[in-house]
């Protein structure tokens, strides 16, 4: 009978580090949904001005154990159109720079490849960094005069929908719950955006995974 619960008690051990520890080899399926603060630059507008807002996010991925320590992992995410204004913005006209209230829709779409360093058991210890590219879009722009005490007017200006494409770094740390397949997280990451208009963003996202374990 001791001998029974001592095999017993082994192979339960045993199993439960194997569902803790993120084994060599195994491979991760997760999706993700949370919040982001985000600073937005204005299209059309003299320096784009930038806006902090915060908007939804959501998120799908991949990941692979390199070792019991390391991952890589490959992501898709997504940020529903969020309404945003600038102020004192000053877009180009027939007859010069008009200064006014730039309102528009925005949106994000991007994708991110990375690596990550894991730490502990049932609870780990998250720090890595993604590297990518994003694509903002805005649309329904329009320029308002709120010069009039009786309200704003619309300039009238023809601002067609437009874009923003920026390389990203995303550094991330965070705290990972492991379970049988089962792993939820919650890794916020800072992301750096590049290029013609450079801004950044604070996301904490919520993920759930599934994993396969060789």
């Amino acid at each position: 009978m001791i001998r029974l619960l001592a095999i017993a008690s082994s192979m339960t051990a045993f199993l439960c580090a194997r569902a803790a520890f993120g084994e060599r080899g195994s491979v991760s399926i997760e999706v993700g949904s949370g919040v982001a603060l985000v600073n937005v630059r204005a299209p059309y507008a003299a320096g784009a001005p930038s806006q902090m807002g915060s908007t939804l996010t959501t998120s799908v991925g991949v990941r692979y154990a390199v070792t019991n320590a390391f991952e890589v992992g490959a992501s898709a995410f997504y940020q529903p159109p969020t309404t945003f204004t600038h102020g004192h913005a000053q877009v180009s006209s027939p007859g010069g720079a008009l200064e006014g209230v730039l309102m528009e829709r925005t949106s994000q779409l991007g994708a991110l490849v990375g690596a990550r360093v894991v730490h502990g058991f049932t609870w780990r210890l998250i720090a890595g960094t993604d590297f990518g590219f994003a694509r903002r879009s805005f649309s329904s722009l329009n320029h308002y005069d709120v010069s009039d005490p009786d309200g704003a007017q619309s300039f009238g200006l023809v601002l067609t929908d437009t874009f923003q494409t920026a390389p990203i770094v995303a550094p991330s740390t965070g705290l990972e719950w492991v379970g049988d397949h089962v792993t939820v997280a919650l890794v916020p990451r800072v992301e750096f955006l590049f290029g013609k208009t450079p801004t950044w963003a604070f996301t904490m996202p919520l993920t759930l995974s599934w994993s396969w374990y060789q």
